[in-house]
């Protein structure tokens, strides 16, 4: 089809993906060390400025090795 967009996805669902019940709320603690300079996530607004979500969660930061994930709503910081 000529108006259709194409978007490239993934053939499977990651398996990091399959442990998490959908929408299901999480506590992730995130502390940073001494030598970190960032917690190693990015933080977008949500449709028209209502919420805010996970815009990526970078490797090797200690939000990687939380549970946080791409996409995630934020609903409390504390």
């Amino acid at each position: 089809p000529q108006m259709a967009t194409i978007i490239n996805t993934p053939a499977t669902m990651p398996n990091e993906y399959l442990n998490f019940p959908k929408h299901t709320p999480r506590t992730c603690n995130i502390r940073l060390g001494k030598n970190d300079s960032s917690f190693g996530f990015e933080v977008i607004n949500g449709e028209n400025d209502i919420g805010a979500y996970i815009q990526e969660v970078f490797p090797n930061t200690p939000a990687s090795n939380t549970p946080l994930r791409k996409c995630d709503r934020i609903i409390e910081i504390d």
